[in-house]
């Protein structure tokens, strides 16, 4: 059996550049991507464009280069052992494509499927209690929001300008980033955001499927605001997305980091949610 190796780490963290740094040490190499650039396009998804552009810019021009956002166990096992090492970039690329739509099967099982089984059990299951008839709900945690004090200070001022009321459970990390930046007293004296623990999974179908739309930069929530038994419009705090396939059925839509655009989009989003259904 050919030795395997991982290697692991945040995101843009030196992965791909220490993977290419050891199979450069190689004669004859083959380099599977798993970015599909062709949906990068299609939701003219500039930041994942370049990227890409980056990575192919990146390679040496002798190795050999596929790219796979599916079917990677054809594509490894066409070379037949002909390569002294197979470089595959990346495994968490191929698997979101895999479950968010790439594999039908896998995508339905492991999350629309999940809700459609769940969300008629979620009321009796659901502990949470909403004092509100109309809100928004919100969720952040990327580290590339929360650990960087200007992203999350430009969101942070977003939401807490909206007069929309605002249900933020807060991820951990989230928390305390928010005390370390100065952040959480503005939040905590608002009029309109309101701070709660993390949520289990009940509870959090609860509040999908009753809030107005969705804030996020969760990837698996954008996916599942596409069930039939959510379907609420969810507005993306990030510049890219790994949910393609969310913004592609109209669902989801890709807002930035910036201040003025996030409340641009809020605006936007309760002018025409009241006439317009996904």
């Amino acid at each position: 059996m050919s030795e395997l190796t991982f290697i692991i780490g945040g995101a843009r963290s030196g992965k791909s550049a220490f993977a290419m740094k050891l199979a450069k040490k190689y004669k004859h190499v083959c380099y599977i991507a798993t970015a599909d650039s062709g949906q990068a396009s299609q939701i003219d998804d500039g930041e994942m464009l370049e990227r890409i552009q980056k990575h192919r810019k990146n390679r040496p021009a002798d190795w050999k280069t596929v790219e796979a956002p599916l079917g990677l166990d054809k594509a490894v096992s066409n070379f037949n052992g002909e390569m002294d090492v197979v470089l595959i970039d990346c495994i968490t690329m191929y698997v979101t494509n895999m479950l968010l739509g790439g594999s039908k099967e896998a995508g339905d099982e492991y999350i629309i499927d999940a809700i459609n089984k769940y969300a008629d059990l979620a009321p009796k299951k659901s502990q949470i209690k909403i004092d509100f008839e109309n809100f928004i709900l919100m969720t952040l945690h990327r580290a590339e929001n929360v650990d960087d004090k200007n992203i999350l200070s430009s969101i942070i001022k977003a939401i807490s300008h909206s007069k929309e009321n605002i249900i933020f459970p807060i991820h951990p990390h989230t928390l305390k980033k928010l005390h370390d930046f100065k952040l959480y007293s503005k939040l905590k004296d608002s009029n309109n955001v309101h701070m709660i623990p993390p949520v289990g999974y009940f509870d959090m179908l609860e509040l999908m499927k009753k809030c107005s739309f969705i804030i996020t930069d969760s990837g698996g929530i954008q996916q599942e605001a596409t069930s039939p038994k959510i379907r609420k419009r969810v507005l993306v705090t990030r510049k890219t997305t790994d949910s393609p396939e969310a913004v592609l059925a109209g669902v989801a839509k890709v807002v930035g980091i910036n201040s003025s655009k996030i409340s641009a989009a809020i605006k936007e989003t309760i002018n025409t949610i009241t006439r317009y259904e996904i």
